[in-house]
């Protein structure tokens, strides 16, 4: 770590404790606003005082009020005022208190590449330092990707593919297309951060989250605090702890991990039909184009009452199972002749119409070219992807294997 980098630290440290001058904390928000580094160092500052302090309450560590704080200031952090305390040197970790407050600094798009800004109906290219106004959209090409920072030290990430947000307000966003990832700093309990998709609202109820959702469907995983899922399709509201997850809409729920052993996991999101075909290029940048895997999951909704053919293209390998049995199982998938021709790639199973069958598809590519699709046929049906309509994704535990 250079000397810079070292003494930006310090002074993050001394902006959170509220030891800096207005001059001075006006010059650390702008650091945050351009330093992806910096701000990842102060998110987790934030988040280990927090903890710290929720720890001390719980097991009664509490500093006395004989050897209370020394200094008490309060700064204007965006959404929040933040209230730093400082003990004696007998205490030296600080307890941050988050509350309500009148916005103060602005929410600026961080890190852009091949994105777009639409502001009173005008279209810009995005750069980094931009601010944004409510209404505005940011809209990411297919390869593009940009990073939307808030005063409180939330970040989020849209993610190559046609990600495509508007901010509603200081404290919600909307997702119109595409992929987002979130990472979002500790709320107030009646001031929560939400972000809205087509297909679900979540609610921040506790701690910083992670999530991602897509426009087929919202699947989220928290890895700390706890969020307020509703989907919308009618299904019932659940608040999701730390090491849970929770998923809606149309398609399957997609797992991906970065071995070919389905053990490190890295992302979720929910698919619509699937009918990748990646060659030697990688599913996501998150991941290689070699050695991982994909798992999903969730519930066929058949229209007939009738024996399907399932059929599934997997190179390197895939394997299907519906309601615990196996269909499919072609472990040679890399040879596409081959398994067309033994029937590798496809088999039959019985199914009702009305009556959801749970389906489990396990891919995983070791080198080379890589592609995976899932279709039907019926007599009722000529072949075809099956569609996104046609499927619920699973909900989204984690550890979830195959039947």
């Amino acid at each position: 770590m250079t000397s810079e980098a070292g003494d930006l630290r310090g002074e993050v440290m001394r902006f959170i404790a509220g030891d800096l001058d207005p001059a001075g904390e006006t010059a650390i928000q702008s650091a945050l606003a351009s330093d992806a580094e910096l701000r990842r160092f102060y998110a987790d500052v934030l988040l280990q005082s927090v903890q710290l302090a929720e720890l001390a309450d719980k097991r009664r560590l509490g500093v006395s009020p004989s050897r209370r704080m020394t200094h008490r200031r309060t700064l204007g952090l965006g959404g929040y005022l933040v209230q730093s305390h400082r003990a004696s040197v007998t205490t030296t970790t600080p307890t941050i208190v988050v509350t309500p407050a009148t916005p103060s600094a602005a929410i600026r798009v961080a890190e852009a590449r091949n994105v777009e800004l639409r502001a009173d109906g005008v279209v810009r290219p995005a750069t980094a330092g931009a601010i944004l106004g409510l209404g505005n959209e940011l809209s990411a090409n297919v390869d593009g990707a940009a990073s939307i920072v808030f005063p409180d030290g939330t970040i989020l990430s849209l993610r190559p593919g046609g990600t495509r947000v508007r901010l509603d307000s200081d404290q919600q966003v909307s997702l119109l297309s595409g992929n987002l990832d979130a990472v979002v700093a500790k709320q107030a309990p009646d001031h929560h951060f939400s972000i809205h998709t087509t297909s679900a609202d979540i609610a921040v109820i506790g701690t910083r989250f992670s999530l991602h959702a897509g426009s087929d469907g919202t699947a989220v995983r928290v890895q700390e605090g706890r969020v307020r899922f509703t989907p919308s399709e009618g299904s019932p509201v659940r608040e999701v702890a730390a090491g849970g997850a929770a998923a809606s809409g149309h398609g399957l729920l997609g797992v991906y991990f970065r071995d070919e052993k389905f053990t490190d996991e890295v992302f979720r999101r929910i698919e619509g039909k699937l009918n990748f075909w990646w060659g030697r290029g990688s599913p996501d940048p998150r991941i290689g184009a070699a050695n991982f895997s994909v798992r999903w999951s969730g519930w066929l909704l058949p229209e007939h009452d009738e024996d399907y053919t399932i059929y599934a293209i997997s190179d390197d390998s895939g394997k299907v199972w519906v309601d615990g049995a196996v269909v499919v199982n072609n472990p040679m998938g890399h040879e596409l002749e081959a398994s067309e021709k033994s029937g590798a790639n496809r088999g039959i199973v019985r199914l009702r119409k009305g009556i959801p069958a749970r389906i489990v598809y396990e891919f995983f590519q070791i080198y080379g070219t890589s592609c995976a699709n899932l279709e039907w046929s019926s007599p009722s049906l000529p072949k075809q992807l099956i569609p996104a309509e046609r499927m619920r994704p699973d909900t989204g535990v984690p550890g979830a294997s195959a039947p």
